[in-house]
């Protein structure tokens, strides 16, 4: 079963990136617009230091915690399955959308630029995203595992979700802007 939820959840997101390819496509012209705004605001902000690495974490760790446990939840109803694969779709478009953009702006370099916004938290956030999955549409098995492998893995996604925080706060600003300075 969980190999099959894993091509569906690839399949999906690969279909997911081709329509928002597509769709970006058709909206080239506000995308593109959009993305210079964001481009020039998102370095202005970098540049001059309006922003807090401490606070930055502590914002991101607050949502990111509320996502997790949102998800975790949802997993372990019937609804689970059926929003992770929505979930999938939908982050699939929204890379699309980003990917496509980006190579519009920077041509075949913007593949740089949309890999620096996933990196390095991505390393800790998929790992949490395949812990989730299988410990929420699994609980029911789950329920004869020992306390102590419980209290464990508890501890691995916090220490995850904490890790990719920490990444996307400290490391990715300074890469991002690197990329962006090197590329405009």
């Amino acid at each position: 079963m969980g190999q099959r939820i894993g091509k569906m959840l690839f399949l999906l997101f690969s279909t997911g990136m081709a329509a928002g390819i597509l769709a970006a496509f058709f909206l080239r012209g506000y995308l593109l617009d959009e993305f210079d705004v964001m481009q020039k605001g998102l370095l202005n902000s970098l540049d001059a230091g309006l922003y807090s690495r401490a606070s930055l974490f502590m914002f991101l760790f607050w949502q990111r915690l509320k996502q997790a446990v949102f998800l975790l939840f949802l997993l372990m109803t019937a609804m689970g399955l059926p929003f992770l694969y929505f979930l999938a779709g939908f982050a699939g478009a929204a890379g699309g959308c980003f990917l496509f953009v980006s190579c519009c702006q920077y041509g075949v370099s913007g593949t740089v630029v949309f890999t620096a916004g996933f990196f390095p938290q991505i390393l800790c956030y998929l790992p949490l995203i395949f812990l989730f999955v299988r410990q929420g549409l699994g609980w029911k098995e789950e329920k004869r595992r020992r306390f102590a492998g419980r209290i464990g893995l508890f501890c691995l996604e916090v220490m995850l979700l904490f890790l990719g925080c920490f990444f996307e706060a400290c490391f990715n600003p300074p890469l991002l802007r690197w990329i962006l300075h090197f590329m405009v």
